[in-house]
């Protein structure tokens, strides 16, 4: 997916629709105030002191709950925050990327099933089950729909997270390379290592909720 091939947008997802809308919304703002912009789209960002994704996959992973759904082997866009925070950076130093938008990934091709199995390992967890697609598709509108009729309970599948797992995607960051100048960090084994040390050490202490 890239500027010139944009793949099939999630016209029915709020997230995705909110964020154009603000991406529209600031360059209407910056035009008509003659401002410069640079919009960076980061896709699926991992790293140490991450609470919303980080925390919860790898509480699953340490209760040995499957995290591998199908055979695992969809190609996610990972970016490493370092590549985030870099390409940031470079947003501010360099004017080539002035009034244009970017996606920043890390730039390498790397499964779910990789991920998962890195901290499976990690915590000696052996996923005996795999769940197929579409038991997994099920479960997730079935919890979705609980959710509806009993608003405290809080699903930890949604169809749209289920859909990520199970489809392969990644993206063309040539002109993100080009114009910000930057050099992704694709040792995501070392990243996986610190979120790893990260959970363990503040686990330990307490300080995670």
């Amino acid at each position: 997916i890239s500027e010139k091939n944009l793949g099939i947008p999630l016209k029915n997802n709020f997230y995705v629709k909110f964020k154009k809308e603000t991406e529209n919304f600031i360059i209407n703002f910056c035009q008509k105030n003659k401002l410069n912009y640079t919009i960076l789209r980061p896709a699926d960002v991992y790293g140490p002191r991450d609470r919303t994704s980080c925390f919860y996959m790898l509480s699953a992973i340490e209760k040995n709950i499957p995290m591998i759904v199908g055979h695992g082997n969809y190609l996610f866009p990972y970016c490493s925050i370092k590549t985030l925070c870099n390409a940031v950076e470079s947003s501010i130093l360099y004017k080539e990327s002035d009034n244009k938008s970017y996606v920043v990934t890390s730039g390498i091709d790397i499964t779910w099933k990789q991920f998962f199995s890195y901290f499976q390992n990690k915590f000696n967890k052996k996923q005996w089950i795999y769940i197929p697609n579409f038991i997994a598709k099920l479960g997730a509108k079935f919890s979705l729909l609980f959710h509806k009729i009993f608003p405290s309970f809080k699903p930890s599948i949604t169809p749209y997270r289920i859909t990520r797992i199970t489809t392969n995607t990644s993206y063309d960051i040539s002109e993100t390379i080009k114009d910000l100048k930057i050099t992704p960090h694709t040792n995501y084994e070392e990243d996986l290592e610190e979120i790893y040390n990260w959970y363990m050490k503040f686990k330990k202490i307490g300080k995670l909720k």
